[in-house]
């Protein structure tokens, strides 16, 4: 059965911590975001992993019928999920929008929050 499913994440939070002196750059959070971007594209579960704060939740909003379904969900659920279901899609496609970064005055932390969707095709 192949059925094509298009989500759209409305939340995405990674939060980062300064070491000792170096204060957090929005340059740094960017790049966290480029190499969790390249571990989703790449199916990395252990790589997005890695970036993820204990904090993270996601919001996902995916059609089902012709009701919207919303579902949140904390860091393990969230690795749990993809990491059992790589290996059920045909096709994947991912894309980034409206990322927003803020950086707390102190420059001790930062966190991020973008929309992402994804389109999938699923076994």
């Amino acid at each position: 059965m192949n059925r094509l499913v298009t989500g759209t994440v409305l939340t995405l939070m990674l939060s980062f911590q300064a070491q000792a002196a170096d204060p957090i750059t929005r340059e740094n959070i960017q790049q966290v975001i480029d190499v969790t971007d390249t571990a989703t594209k790449n199916r990395d579960t252990a790589g997005i992993g890695e970036y993820l704060s204990e904090t993270f939740e996601r919001i996902i909003e995916f059609t089902h019928d012709k009701y919207l379904a919303k579902v949140q969900i904390d860091k393990k659920k969230y690795l749990d999920l993809i990491d059992e279901g790589w290996p059920t899609l045909e096709e994947y496609d991912y894309q980034r929008d409206n990322t927003a970064i803020h950086i707390m005055p102190d420059g001790s932390s930062g966190q991020s929050y973008s929309t992402i969707t994804e389109t999938l095709s699923l076994e």
